[in-house]
């Protein structure tokens, strides 16, 4: 008898108010989007020392706006991290300084730092977790958000920071047919032209 176990995966949209903070657990691979407000960032290390997170995978930090990187720099602290993506988009606030620097000192120990890009990454079982490149250089810092997609057995699930309708619109085609939507920046009016069936 041949019995195989495939881990399980749970999707955590963990509560930092008016701010994005995203865990993928799935086994021994822990992939974590954007991590809040600067005041959130001992509220997402504790959440994931609860349960039980011992390193990450993949940190993606979406753009450069504090509700979306704020706690990033605690968690850089508190794990290790493998690969760092995020837009390469800078910015000059004291939020940015502190992102950048947590991040420089993770890769000094051995961190992949990359800007978004198309790419993928086989978390095993048929589990595939994407980056979707958009284009970058918008005016609107919004919209360059790293847009990520996660494939859970023929479940998509697409995790867009805070990209605006405008670019959300002119990508479609790059958007498969997606089961589980995070909802761009916040549900503002602005946010999202997908229809909800």
């Amino acid at each position: 008898v041949v019995i195989t176990s495939q881990p399980q995966l749970a999707v955590h949209y963990i509560d930092v108010g008016q701010a994005d903070s995203i865990f993928i657990d799935y086994g021994d691979y822990d992939i974590l989007i954007d991590g809040g407000n600067n005041s959130d960032g001992q509220l997402v290390v504790d959440y994931l020392n609860n349960l039980g997170t011992d390193d990450i995978e993949i940190m993606v930090a979406t753009h450069v706006h504090e509700d979306h990187i704020g706690g990033l720099d605690e968690v850089l602290k508190a794990f290790e991290v493998e690969t760092i993506i995020d837009s390469g988009e800078t910015h000059t606030t004291k939020t940015y300084e502190d992102y950048i620097n947590a991040v420089l000192k993770e890769k000094e120990l051995g961190a992949n730092v990359l800007e978004d890009d198309d790419m993928s990454f086989n978390l095993g079982n048929d589990v595939v977790f994407k980056v979707i490149e958009l284009g970058d250089g918008y005016e609107d810092t919004n919209n360059n958000s790293v847009v990520t997609m996660l494939d859970y057995n023929d479940i998509e699930f697409l995790f867009t920071g805070d990209l605006e309708s405008d670019v959300e619109n002119a990508n479609l085609d790059k958007f498969e047919d997606i089961d589980i939507l995070k909802v761009a920046h916040h549900g503002s009016k602005s946010s999202s032209s997908f229809e909800f069936l």
